[in-house]
């Protein structure tokens, strides 16, 4: 008896528009493209995915993920269960090299099934909860320092207990926002800061510099991902720990990274690496390193950030707060019910799956 095999696969793209433009060191947007997966298995049993890569981020989008789907990969998943997820991650690694956007769908929609034919919590399924709740920072996109001060207080007030500021696009507005952060706001909450590449190694220091007095938490890509020279220059040069993100993009990436002692603090987004399976090998090898993690956002809605939260509460080596929850970026989320964040926190329910439904306007959409 094989239970579990897939019968079908089906996706659609969705336009999410954001309440304002979000924007970062690589792109400025008023909207973001979701890839949404359905699986079905010779049960009836349904699993949903979701993925939403950023061009300037990853290389692709939803859209061309779709066509990697539809055309490439779906045929030569159907009749494997969705037990089966190493030769299931191993087929999808032979038909495309990297299109992590495509294969995190998929590997959410197979986690979301095989958690719903066990009958158990996804998290259940990378190990076991390792805590209850998943605490989360919040991020500040680029804007003015008047605009970043009050949503700042603002979610802060909601129970966020750490800020992530993006810099790199104009360092001197930055500084003035991150002395003003520390000035109104206080010391009370880890403060932390993203480039998102935009600093060569010797840029980063200068910036770094200005506001080494302001007690950062840590340091998040400051040089471009394939410059882990860089990266590793900044490490050795600064007082306080620095991430790797974007140059942490796979499970090869990360024993690179480990190899050369490049980072201290790996960024591990479900949908960067290729879905939860990489992710928890990810973070095994940040674990057998000695590095500690995050479990960042790629701005996906609820169906993604709750994989992310799974994720989150089954590994040991995710010891920072958060910055997975992107949701209230969104005009609407795709939950019924919403996604809840409670004073700063994600609870997980011991649900089958993933825990979530879609709204009923888009699971019609299959």
């Amino acid at each position: 008896m094989n239970p579990g095999k897939i019968r079908e696969i089906k996706t659609v793209v969705i336009e999410m528009p954001f309440k304002r433009t979000w924007q970062i060191s690589l792109y400025a947007a008023r909207s973001r493209p979701h890839l949404l997966v359905r699986i079905e298995t010779e049960e009836g049993i349904m699993g949903f995915g979701e993925a939403s890569p950023s061009l300037a981020f990853m290389g692709e989008t939803a859209y061309t993920d779709q066509e990697v789907i539809e055309k490439n990969m779906k045929d030569h998943l159907k009749g494997i269960s969705v037990l089966n997820i190493a030769e299931i991650h191993r087929r999808m690694d032979r038909i495309a090299a990297d299109c992590h956007g495509a294969k995190t769908a998929i590997d959410l929609a197979v986690y979301d099934a095989m958690g719903k034919l066990l009958q158990v919590p996804v998290c259940a399924l990378l190990g076991g909860k390792v805590r209850d709740s998943v605490r989360q920072a919040w991020v500040l996109g680029i804007q003015s320092v008047e605009e970043g001060l009050v949503e700042a207080r603002s979610m802060l007030e909601k129970g966020y207990g750490t800020l992530k500021v993006k810099v790199g696009s104009n360092t001197e507005r930055e500084t003035v926002l991150l002395k003003k952060l520390r000035e109104e706001l206080g010391y009370g909450f880890p403060l932390r800061i993203d480039a998102n590449q935009a600093f060569n190694a010797s840029s980063a220091l200068s910036f770094y510099d200005g506001i080494s007095h302001l007690g950062l938490e840590y340091v998040e890509q400051p040089v471009k991902k394939w410059d882990l020279k860089g990266l590793k220059f900044v490490r050795d040069r600064i007082d306080v720990p620095v991430m790797a993100d974007e140059s942490c993009s796979s499970i090869h990436d990360a024993i690179t990274i480990v190899d050369m002692e490049a980072a201290d603090i790996l960024n591990i987004k479900v949908a960067k690496v290729g879905g939860l399976y990489r992710a928890f090998q990810t973070a095994g090898i940040a674990e057998a390193a000695g590095l500690t993690a995050v479990a960042g956002s790629n701005i996906e809605a609820g169906l993604g950030s709750m994989a992310n939260v799974h994720f989150a509460a089954s590994q040991a080596c995710i010891t920072h707060d958060n910055d997975q929850i992107a949701v209230p970026l969104y005009e609407e989320d795709l939950l019924d019910p919403p996604l809840e964040v409670k004073d700063g926190e994600v609870f997980i329910e011991e649900k089958p799956g993933l825990g979530v439904s879609l709204l009923g306007k888009y699971s019609h959409l299959f």
